[in-house]
């Protein structure tokens, strides 16, 4: 053949395998589809209540969830229906919950939880009692993460001062937190008191306000004389002679008072300042050995300072209006001295410390606290036993 020729019929050949060969890829491609579609199916995915179509040729969940949509599936705590091994058929719906992670805080106590619940009340809506408090709310959606704290409802008696007391429904919490929740106010004065609760509230507990106040009084106080004695040995034994008479003195005190709930409860001196100071009494007390006590017999009348227009004050200075029990007569100073002690029969033991216009020589006035006392003695003849 020549040369020309066979160039021409190797050309051509060439031409035919290369036909043939692409005939051949064109087939192989179309039966590889032909057979991929054939085992492609519908299924229906349902992810946290929403739903998609997907067309896929997985033949498992498992497949479907993890390959195909490329999810982070947890097999132990994820709710997946049918399960992660089952087979997938055509026009199938497969639901796939994704569980999350909680944090449970029951006062104080926490665990951990996986849940699927959608909802804080689906989840623990069970374990609550009326009164029981759960934050966030029972609607709140759960997420990822969640802390949920659960505080049991508790009975608690609250007093604010002197109202009525009253049991309210509450949560552990601290007093004075709990004090605001109702609305009472306290200030720096006032005191809480608690019982059956430590830092925190407690069922049974009792919450108390002390209502505390501090008022500054002031009150005029008497102040006591002294006796003051003196010995005379111009005096017998025994006998004394009053020289100077005893008065009070007055001072003004200012108290600090504390009141709790409307009562006094402390009384403070704060400080006593004197106005007027006092006088002692003064008496000569007799020291020298004295003989038979000597005894007379006298006129006896009566008189009282309980009368208007009566002064009320001895000639000695005794304010008999201020000491109504001391026992006093009227005398002569010839007879017997002022200041003396004496026994009065019927009247009982006294001291000669007044004088009178009508009282001379052997008569005497007895001192009587009212009128009709004095009434009463009217005139009489005594016994008079001078004592010292």
């Amino acid at each position: 053949m020549i040369p020309i020729a066979s160039k021409l019929l190797s050309d051509r050949r060439r031409r035919m395998a290369a036909g043939f060969l692409a005939g051949v890829m064109a087939l192989t491609t179309f039966f590889g589809y032909t057979a991929y579609a054939y085992g492609e199916k519908t299924v229906t995915v349902v992810i946290n209540g929403k739903k998609r179509t997907v067309d896929t040729n997985e033949d498992t969940v498992k497949g479907l969830l993890v390959k195909e949509l490329h999810l982070s599936v947890d097999a132990h705590h994820d709710k997946i229906r049918p399960g992660l091994d089952a087979k997938l058929d055509d026009h199938m719906t497969v639901v796939w919950d994704p569980a999350h992670r909680v944090v449970i805080d029951h006062d104080g106590t926490k665990r951990t939880e996986w849940t699927t619940a959608d909802t804080v009340g689906e989840l623990v809506g069970k374990q609550l009692v009326p009164h029981d408090v759960v934050k966030p709310g029972e609607s709140a959606a759960i997420t990822d993460g969640m802390v949920i704290r659960i505080q049991d409802g508790i009975q608690v008696t609250v007093t604010d001062g002197t109202r009525p007391a009253k049991t309210v429904w509450t949560v552990a919490m601290k007093p004075e937190a709990f004090l605001k929740k109702q609305g009472i106010a306290w200030d720096e004065n006032d005191r809480i008191e608690t019982t059956g609760a430590g830092s925190m509230l407690k069922d049974g507990a009792a919450v108390k306000v002390i209502r505390v106040e501090h008022k500054t009084v002031k009150e005029t106080e008497p102040i006591a004389y002294k006796v003051e004695k003196r010995k005379d040995a111009s005096l017998p034994k025994g006998q004394t002679r009053l020289i100077q008479a005893g008065r009070e003195g007055e001072a003004v005190a200012t108290y600090d008072v504390t009141i709790e709930n409307g009562k006094e409860v402390k009384k403070e001196l704060v400080r006593r300042e004197v106005k007027r100071p006092s006088q002692n009494e003064i008496l000569a007390v007799g020291t020298q050995p004295s003989g038979t006590a000597k005894v007379l017999t006298m006129r006896s009348s009566a008189y009282t300072a309980d009368c208007k227009g009566c002064g009320g004050v001895t000639t000695t200075g005794i304010n008999l209006k201020r000491h109504p029990g001391m026992k006093v007569i009227a005398v002569d100073p010839q007879i017997i001295p002022l200041g003396t002690r004496v026994y009065v029969e019927g009247y009982g033991y006294a001291i000669a410390a007044d004088t009178g216009g009508g009282i001379h020589g052997h008569r005497i006035d007895v001192f009587f606290p009212s009128e009709s006392q004095a009434v009463a003695w009217g005139l009489r003849t005594v016994q008079v036993k001078i004592l010292d």
